[in-house]
């Protein structure tokens, strides 16, 4: 999250200088708001990882599950079972 704000603090502080162009206040400005969305996504993400996850338990024959493990190792040499 560091870069996103680094970037938008030197886009106001340059944005502060009396003698900048209207151009590139525009480039600033878009910047700042790709910036400010970038640190939105990273947000979201962030609170969606830390959702808490709702678990769903069932019954099974652990016979059952080693057999499915033993089918999914099936070609596979480097696993070792």
């Amino acid at each position: 999250m560091r870069n996103p704000l680094t970037i938008v603090n030197n886009a106001v502080t340059t944005l502060r200088k009396p003698a900048i162009d209207a151009a590139k206040k525009a480039t600033l400005f878009a910047i700042v708001e790709e910036e400010v969305e970038r640190l939105d996504r990273m947000v979201r993400r962030l609170l969606t990882f830390a959702k808490p996850v709702v678990l769903e338990t069932e019954n099974v024959s652990v016979d059952l599950l080693i057999e499915r493990l033993l089918g999914l190792c099936e070609g596979h040499p480097e696993i070792i079972v």
